[in-house]
């Protein structure tokens, strides 16, 4: 498991895998949002249930080239209305099924480390190195419809989503349950 780190001096220099919970609040965050982990967690491999795994860039290309490109298919994956997101949540349909939320973000090259934009993006790590010390990710913003890959270094903490390894043996929409932490996790399927 990923061991949840708290308090700021705790993430100081760390370079192994480590997930936190925004504004350290696991309750809240847990429920509505999940984890927040580092690019070293992803590296791990043991961030998804088995048989699941961390989509690449061109898988995540993909999705937003399925979804009608990079400039409308983030309103097309976040979760409608202003529920979760701060507003206007530009031309969020959840359309795809996918329903982003913004966890925001846990960015480490502020001193101290802090927690931001919690309702206002959601940033998803992709297993996809950059060309130097930084990752690839994608993010969605609640003033606009875009998503967009962007890059970053690996202490910080982005959301993370899995796909599965062969096709599905599931309906679109039951839920998996990870033995792992005992959740149960909804599904989507995009494409055909």
């Amino acid at each position: 498991m990923i061991p949840n780190v708290t308090g700021n001096s705790a993430w100081d220099n760390l370079n192994t895998g480590a997930r936190c919970y925004s504004s350290n609040d696991s309750a809240t965050s847990d429920t509505d949002y999940g984890p927040l982990s580092n690019w070293y967690a992803v590296g791990t491999r043991r961030l998804c249930p088995e048989g699941w795994y961390v989509a690449n860039d061109a898988e995540w290309s993909a999705l937003a080239v399925y979804l009608g490109g990079g400039n409308t298919a983030g309103g097309k994956m976040k979760e409608a209305g202003t529920a979760h997101w701060t507003g206007p949540n530009a031309d969020a349909t959840n359309e795809s099924g996918f329903s982003a939320l913004p966890a925001g973000v846990h960015i480490m090259w502020t001193m101290p480390p802090n927690y931001n934009y919690l309702h206002e993006i959601a940033n998803f790590w992709t297993s996809t190195p950059g060309e130097y010390n930084d990752r690839c990710y994608f993010r969605l913003n609640y003033n606009n419809d875009m998503i967009y890959p962007m890059y970053s270094w690996e202490p910080d903490s982005w959301s993370v989503r899995c796909l599965k390894d062969e096709p599905p043996t599931w309906s679109c929409g039951d839920p998996i349950n990870d033995s792992r932490d005992g959740q149960s996790y909804n599904t989507v399927q995009i494409g055909d």
